[in-house]
């Protein structure tokens, strides 16, 4: 997290350990790294739009990586 954000890896750690919680600004920052999966997690009961929104945000990511791993298998990597 602290590598995708750009956080201090111990602010990141306290979050972890329940030490503390994100700031307003942190969590800006956690949305801007992971997007609507960092609400989701975040809020006791996300509103549908919201989770049908990280689920699409998943779908496109799993699909990226498929494609990554075809062509590797295909000889496009390494």
């Amino acid at each position: 997290m602290a590598a995708g954000t750009g956080l201090p890896v111990a602010t990141v750690q306290r979050w972890l350990d329940r030490g503390s919680a994100p700031s307003l600004w942190a969590l800006g920052k956690l949305i801007g790294a992971y997007d609507a999966e960092v609400l989701c997690a975040a809020l006791e009961s996300p509103p549908a739009w919201l989770v049908a929104a990280a689920r699409q945000q998943e779908r496109e990511r799993l699909e990226r990586e498929i494609a990554d791993l075809r062509a590797r298998l295909d000889g496009g990597g390494r």
